[in-house]
């Protein structure tokens, strides 16, 4: 257990590292592109991270539903609500 919670740590360090190094890139880029351009890179750049994110997601919602771990704890689920 200690290996799994030590690995999730570093894990949620690094995406929060990353995250942050991604957020400082793009305002140095929108910066340096001046004042017109600063507005559109912003939006742009908030929209397509919104739509891998959402996409990301979808993708994962799908992937565990259809997981046979998910469809076992559906059907056990639907047998408990028979016998009560």
């Amino acid at each position: 257990m200690a290996g799994a919670t030590l690995c999730k740590g570093l894990n949620r360090g690094l995406g929060t590292l990353l995250a942050g190094l991604l957020a400082f890139l793009l305002d140095y880029v929108a910066n340096a592109s001046g004042q017109v351009l600063q507005a559109v890179f912003i939006a742009v750049a908030v929209f397509i991270i919104g739509i891998y994110l959402i996409t990301k997601m979808v993708l994962l919602k799908l992937m565990h539903e259809n997981s046979l771990c998910f469809k076992l704890l559906k059907y056990y689920s639907y047998m408990y609500s028979v016998i009560i």
